[in-house]
């Protein structure tokens, strides 16, 4: 089987996720760019299920839903998808199905949570920077023609995601231990 995914900066990953869940809803207009870091790094950190309950709970602040919040605590009654389309988006892959389990990796100086997970094994990695090389690639090693149609622009195309850390450089530190792995693995900088 051939298995590819598609990675992008950490930095700027997190400043499309936020735009992407604004535009779909998830994430109120009314929260900043700060709101959004802090809360997808905490839920990236919860430890414990009591923890997990109250991000949860705290999801219901999130968005303008007529029925906010995370329908399972409220007895399937009620609530919104908006946790759950904020964190398919933005979770690291040390969270997703990009990781599978394995212990080899016990004696690693990675993080502990990647311990007992390692990547799949992709037969390419295409690096959103380099998107239509890549493809071009990718399409080589299939055998196949294809074009790749650019269908989802951002509004502020013309910003940097640089731009979204200016006056916030403390969020800087959470976006990388938000994405520790992917920083780790792509060598990802700031400013890139």
């Amino acid at each position: 089987a051939y298995l590819c995914t598609v990675v992008i900066n950490p930095y700027e990953r997190i400043v499309s996720c936020w735009f992407a869940s604004r535009r779909r809803g998830y994430f109120s207009e009314r929260h900043s760019f700060r709101d959004f870091v802090t809360f997808v790094c905490a839920v990236k950190n919860v430890q414990t299920p009591k923890g997990a309950m109250e991000i949860s709970r705290m999801s219901s602040l999130l968005c303008d839903c007529p029925e906010p919040g995370v329908a399972v605590l409220y007895g399937g009654k009620g609530g919104c998808e908006c946790y759950f389309g904020i964190l398919s988006h933005a979770m690291p892959w040390g969270h997703s199905w990009l990781m599978t389990g394995d212990t080899t990796l016990a004696s690693s100086s990675l993080p502990k949570m990647f311990t007992d997970t390692y990547p799949r094994n992709f037969s390419r990695i295409i690096r959103f920077e380099n998107l239509h090389e890549d493809f071009d690639r990718l399409c080589k090693d299939l055998e196949i023609t294809a074009s790749l149609p650019h269908t989802n622009r951002r509004v502020q195309k013309s910003d940097h995601y640089t731009a979204y850390y200016e006056g916030a450089s403390d969020l800087i530190p959470l976006v990388e231990n938000i994405y520790q792995y992917e920083f780790a693995a792509f060598g990802y900088r700031f400013g890139d």
